[in-house]
């Protein structure tokens, strides 16, 4: 056995097709796009039904409700798609392929992103009837998204694909420096990327005039009033920086009482507590500790993972509670400090309907509370009954339709091993496969098939190089070092043959497999110990 396990591997490269081991780079960003589209719009097909039945003098409010559940399920896909197609090819990476995983993840992450999010963006266009997608308004909305408000996700997301299968030293250090990141974007970190960017500029000064009215009257004043160009009508605070962005399309949309009304209940939040500030902060870095399944599960076991899954959940749970006070406690600032009576029920409504946002949700688990609440807690009545809850039963047939390529998808990956394995060892598709599935285990039984019709069409040095670099790959299994020890008696190299056979039955005692495989693994390591035995009679 080589003590090299690099040089191994190394020499088995040089017998495949050079383009089988680089092209993964190129194979799963495309692979990834073309999925991420046909999921991200078969959703969305679906999730358009309700909508297209809608009568063209729909009220906002039915609008809304025909709405949501398509524009829940394409952002839920903006999200979940690239980390499914980024964790797929996270996983199917191995030491065979001749390009670093890091490359494979992000060029994936990439092909999987951009389609599901220019869906999403086409969605909101078609459902709001106005012009969503110019490429600044595509990176403000971008910015918004993975750089503002959601960073924990992104460091989620490569934690998830970049993580090593045991808690190590570099699993460590890959969560304390994501930990350290996602700490440094909520404190304000984000909102310099987005400034260097050229995405956050300066209000106008009638806004800025507006804001220090309603600092003055909150008692808090903002470190700095920026707009934004995204897809959306809002505004937030950054609790880190201390800043209020407004979007460009509220500024566009709103009087000057509104924005001075909105701007009072951003301030409320800029005036919470270090308690409350924390309590953000740990509800970003929460997502950490479910990112890192892969260590925790391989080094302490299902049952631990599933303690900090728990721990997790509660711990998430409380903090939504939590939040939904503070927004209950902001409204009631923007109640207190609106110029005239119902200014500000009117402005969150204006908001409600511009986005398309239902007035009533399902549930009460919601951060912020129900448009139809929150303008009754203001002093205003809404002009209309309280509507019904936009339909779960839409969004369920959406998903489902969302999910259904990737369960053929799936399919295909589990039956890649068996076709690929009866074609012809000169056929393309077998090479192939190798890129959609270089992982260490598949490449070892892959390297160890091509031995097999190596070891028959009388090519030993072929078979003897791809059986090496099999029991590299896989240091578990006693499979490989027995079928070299095999070809290597055949050849009377005996004290190779003996050097395998001893790895082989060094690897038994560590192997654990179903009692049929581990029979059958017997029952080879004893074929090639009489090998070995009879080697050089």
């Amino acid at each position: 056995m080589p003590t090299n396990a690099e040089a191994a591997i190394d020499a088995a490269r040089q017998l495949l097709p050079t383009w089988s081991l680089w092209c993964a780079a190129i194979v799963w960003p495309v692979l990834a796009a073309i999925l991420s589209f046909v999921c991200a719009a078969l959703g969305g097909a679906v999730g358009l039904i309700p909508v297209r039945r809608l009568p063209a003098d729909a009220p906002w409010t039915e609008q809304a409700r025909a709405s949501y559940p398509v524009r829940s399920v394409a952002r839920l896909n903006a999200f979940i798609l690239p980390i499914l197609l980024t964790l797929a090819a996270g996983s199917s990476w191995g030491r065979i392929w001749s390009v670093p995983r890091v490359l494979v993840v992000i060029a994936a992450a990439c092909g999987a992103f951009l389609p599901a999010w220019l869906t999403s963006l086409w969605l909101r266009r078609k459902l709001l009837g106005r012009e969503l997608v110019t490429p600044r308004r595509v990176a403000g909305q971008i910015a918004f998204n993975y750089l503002l408000m959601f960073p924990h996700v992104m460091a989620a997301l490569f934690l998830l694909a970049l993580l090593p299968a045991r808690m190590d030293f570099t699993a460590a250090m890959l969560i304390a420096l994501s930990g350290a990141a996602v700490a440094w974007f909520g404190l304000g970190g984000g909102a310099k990327i987005v400034r260097r960017l050229g995405l956050l500029l300066p209000v106008p000064q009638a806004v800025d005039a507006i804001v220090a009215r309603a600092a003055q009257r909150a008692g808090v004043a903002p470190r700095g009033v920026y707009q934004l160009d995204c897809s959306m009508s809002n505004a937030f605070a950054l609790w880190g920086s201390r800043d209020i962005v407004f979007t460009k399309l509220l500024l566009e949309q709103m009087a000057d009482k509104e924005i001075e009304a909105i701007a009072a209940h951003e301030l409320a939040h800029l005036n919470e507590s270090r308690l409350a500030m924390l309590a953000r902060l740990a509800a970003c870095l929460l997502v950490l500790p479910l990112a890192a399944a892969g260590p925790i599960v391989g080094s302490f076991g299902l049952e631990a993972y599933l303690g900090v899954f728990v721990f997790t959940m509660v711990a998430l749970i409380l903090n939504r509670r939590f939040g939904r006070r503070m927004e209950q406690r902001a409204d009631r600032q923007g109640h207190a400090h609106q110029a005239d009576e119902g200014v500000y029920a009117r402005a969150l409504e204006k908001l409600y309907c511009a986005n398309l946002s239902p007035a009533v949700l399902r549930g009460n688990r919601h951060v912020h509370p129900h448009l139809y609440d929150r303008m009754a807690a203001a002093g205003v009545a809404p002009a209309y009954e309280r509507p019904a809850p936009p339909s779960s039963r839409w969004r369920t047939a959406a998903l489902v339709a969302t999910c259904l390529p990737l369960v053929a998808a799936t399919w295909a990956w589990n039956e890649l091993p068996r076709r690929a394995a009866a074609l012809d060892r000169t056929h393309p598709i077998r090479c192939a496969a190798l890129i959609l599935r270089g992982s260490d285990d598949w490449a070892s039984w892959f390297l160890s098939r091509l031995a097999s019709e190596s070891h028959r069409h009388d090519e030993v040095q072929a078979a003897i190089t791809y059986l090496r670099a099999s029991a590299s790959l896989d240091e578990q299994s006693p499979v490989y070092p027995a079928q070299l020890a095999l070809v290597l008696a055949s050849v009377e190299r005996c004290p190779e043959a003996e050097e395998a056979l001893t790895a082989a039955l060094q690897r038994q005692p560590m192997r654990e497999s179903p009692w049929r495989v581990r029979a059958e693994e017997d029952a080879l390591v004893q074929q090639a110990f009489t090998a070995v035995e009879d080697c050089g009679r």
